[in-house]
């Protein structure tokens, strides 16, 4: 699983959602799980000897189970457990010129001038984690809801560390041929930061993108040596091997919140216009009536008759 793979693909689904919009509880209990990708730091460690070797561990696989409280829309605690495995790449100092042993090599090899090859020790950096987190939602009402927080609990660690001593002091008589098996868990207090994104796509139900980062205070891991032969000489003691954890991880993961989701907000009514004052009408002016005065035809027709007689 690669981490850019994830991330993308988590981007892509939440921003081709980002028009579906859900209601979730406004408070209540909430569960959740996670998986992803984590990628640690190399532990660099100081050794009782005061030998600088730095384990390195391959990015792999992680899991989280969650379990919190949503006191409002804005702020959850929530207690949290997280594993992360991974397998040892290397166990060496930073420092190629460094006094031997510089760091282990892969056990059971005898090497000489003509095969100087070191090799790669057998072995997995595992680590342990139970957290309280305080997160806060900073767009609880939107389809899309960023978060940010952080956590502080223990962390165990496992170092579990096989290896063929790298070479040995010129000087002490120690034989040359020795593994060292580091098999030790260690317990610290641990801080983490957490961001992210929720995307809210059905009622209660809400699926996270997140981003850790793990820090623990110092870890002290033991461990034993012993003669690989052949030859014989004094054993050398590596000691102790103390140094901090450190990770870096993303995860997706889905989220139920009890309860019941809000109501809805009713819908928006658009604003009436206001009505318009009508004017009063002007009163026109009363029209005078006009008085037809008759026609005197008496006359006329009297005259008339008089002349038709004449």
């Amino acid at each position: 699983m690669n981490m850019r793979l994830l991330v993308g693909v988590a981007a892509v689904a939440l921003s081709a959602a980002s028009g579906a919009l859900a209601q979730s509880a406004t408070s209540g209990w909430y569960v959740a799980a996670d998986v992803g990708y984590h990628d640690p730091s190399g532990v660099k460690t100081t050794t009782t000897n005061n030998l600088d070797w730095t384990f390195s561990g391959d990015h792999d696989w992680t899991g989280f189970g969650r379990f919190g409280y949503k006191f409002s829309p804005n702020f959850r605690l929530e207690a949290e457990y997280g594993y992360r495995p991974g397998d040892l790449k290397s166990v060496l100092s930073p420092t190629a010129n460094a006094a031997q042993p510089i760091g282990l090599c892969a056990p059971g090899v005898t090497r000489s001038a003509a095969s100087p090859a070191c090799g790669k020790p057998n072995g997995s950096l595992k680590a342990q984690t139970a957290m309280a987190n305080a997160i806060f939602d900073i767009a609880p009402n939107s389809s899309l809801n960023p978060f940010i927080g952080g956590g502080v609990g223990v962390a165990w660690v496992q170092n579990k560390a096989y290896g063929q001593l790298s070479g040995l002091p010129a000087t002490g008589g120690f034989a040359p041929y020795q593994n060292t098996n580091f098999n030790d868990t260690d317990q610290a207090m641990a801080l983490q930061a957490i961001a992210g994104v929720a995307w809210n796509f059905a009622d209660n139900w809400s699926l996270d993108l997140t981003g850790r980062y793990l820090r623990t205070s110092k870890l002290n891991w033991g461990s034993v040596t012993q003669n690989a032969g052949p030859g014989v000489g004094n054993i050398y003691d590596v000691g102790y091997a103390s140094g901090r954890y450190k990770d870096a991880s993303v995860t997706l993961g889905l989220r139920y919140t009890f309860g019941s989701a809000p109501p809805p907000p009713p819908p928006r009514l658009r604003p009436r216009r206001p009505l318009r004052r009508l004017r009063p009408r002007r009163r026109l002016p009363r029209r005078r009536r006009l008085r037809l005065r008759p026609m005197r035809l008496a006359s006329s027709w009297s005259t008339s008759r008089s002349i038709s007689t004449s």
